[in-house]
């Protein structure tokens, strides 16, 4: 596993040596450890740092945890990558002086967060328009979003779009780089080269495709070409928590659900090693309780397959994400609700930073370090937990505590995605 080497600084700073060559970003999270550490443990981290800017080669990280010393040598590695940017930015291509003028004033009252952009920035989306039309183009201009009538409420869609991927890349965005649990997930009844893991290199046919379905109409049998089936597999024992986000940027919680028979993977824990299907069938009857049949609206959903070791880690990414959900359904435009999604995504980074140093437990040791003294017995001492050590205070301001034991088990998770079309 790669790490960083850290030099101590004064007030709670480190320097992360050579970390922007590893992905130490601001922003980004990083588990530091002791000197000479190798196995790298899940949630024995002695500390989270959040990377706050980078000097020459080097990033300077910040803990928020007065009188902690982090030895010189301590080796830190990636738990989580830096967020996204809450602004969506926009380069306007070809348009006229009267019609770029319409195109910036009409973005800046309708769409949420929109950030205008010059050629020499990196942006997110395109715009240019064709004579009476107006068109979105994906950010390297290969790829036409949509087309629509420069004289329609085109911000509308626009919003759609732009919230949907904001709320994806923030998905994508949890992701735990220095996880040593493994999580492979297949959509059923397609070819082998469809298999995504988190970790790891595989070579795979040069046509590989998104999962393609199409919307179930009423009266319509189900089949495998209109309701979805998963085969996972994890490397460990763990519980399972599936999202969604559909192409209008809406967040839904697939799996556990409240259709499912209790028999049906309780609480949504798999035996690792072996292959899971979810659900196990599409026809009347199956033994999961419930189906995922495609419904409106149609375009391009992403599908997130988090899996954690312990319960408490997936418990809490499930109710933040039925927050999400809450909030991403509680407005017609969805698009208005993507302050709200970021805010809520946030605290979960901040709820998935906690496990890194949830572990640690400060036991009394009765040797003496002295070679030469005997050792004096003690009264009856207690271990003690300290307090988790957390990254930044204001990320995580409003999470409540967790209440976990500090002797409970070490918890790890990761998590990766698939992205599937959906047709008429």
């Amino acid at each position: 596993m790669a790490w960083i080497e850290v030099k101590a600084g004064e007030s709670g700073q480190l320097l992360l040596l050579n970390g922007p060559l590893l992905g130490a970003i601001p922003g980004s999270l990083w588990s530091i450890y002791p000197p000479g550490e190798l196995t790298f443990s899940p949630g024995r981290a002695l500390v989270v740092a959040t990377v706050v800017q980078m000097t020459g080669k080097d990033a300077q990280a910040k803990i928020h945890t007065a009188g902690l010393t982090i030895p010189d040598g301590a080796r830190a590695i990636a738990l989580m990558p830096a967020p996204s940017s809450d602004k969506i930015a926009v380069h306007i291509l070809h348009a006229t002086h009267e019609s770029r003028k319409q195109i910036e004033q009409k973005l800046a009252a309708h769409v949420p967060n929109v950030e205008l952009v010059g050629p020499q920035q990196a942006p997110r989306f395109l715009i240019d328009v064709q004579g009476s039309a107006i068109r979105l183009l994906t950010a390297d201009g290969l790829q036409v979003i949509g087309t629509y009538s420069f004289a329609s409420d085109w911000t509308t869609a626009f919003a759609l779009v732009m919230s949907r991927s904001t709320h994806v890349s923030e998905l994508l965005a949890l992701d735990n780089p220095s996880s040593q649990l493994k999580v492979s997930v297949r959509i059923a009844n397609t070819p082998s080269a469809q298999t995504t893991t988190t970790r790891g290199i595989a070579v795979v046919a040069a046509d590989v495709k998104a999962g393609q379905f199409r919307i179930r109409q009423p009266g319509q049998p189900r089949t495998a070409h209109n309701s979805l089936q998963l085969e996972i597999q994890t490397n460990a024992d763990s519980y399972l928590t599936l999202v969604d986000v559909d192409s209008e940027g809406g967040i839904n919680l697939l799996f556990p659900n409240s259709h499912q028979h209790p028999g049906f993977y309780p609480d949504g824990r798999v035996a690792g090693g072996e292959t899971v299907l979810i659900p196990d069938s599409v026809q009347a009857g199956n033994r999961a309780g419930f189906y995922w049949d495609y419904s409106p609206p149609k375009g391009t959903d992403t599908l997130r397959v988090f899996s954690s070791t312990d319960l408490e880690t997936a418990q809490l990414i499930r109710e933040r994400i039925r927050s999400l959900q809450a909030a991403s359904s509680s407005s017609v435009q969805r698009g208005s609700s993507a302050r709200a999604i970021l805010g809520g995504i946030g605290t979960l980074r901040g709820e998935l930073a906690r496990v890194a140093a949830r572990g640690i437990v400060a036991v009394y040791d009765p040797q003496s370090h002295i070679p030469t003294e005997q050792p004096v017995p003690s009264a009856d001492v207690t271990a003690s937990a300290p307090a988790p050590i957390y990254p930044d205070a204001n990320l995580l301001a409003d999470v409540p505590s967790s209440g976990a034991p500090a002797s409970m088990l070490s918890a790890d998770w990761s998590a990766t995605s698939v992205t599937i079309l959906v047709s008429d």
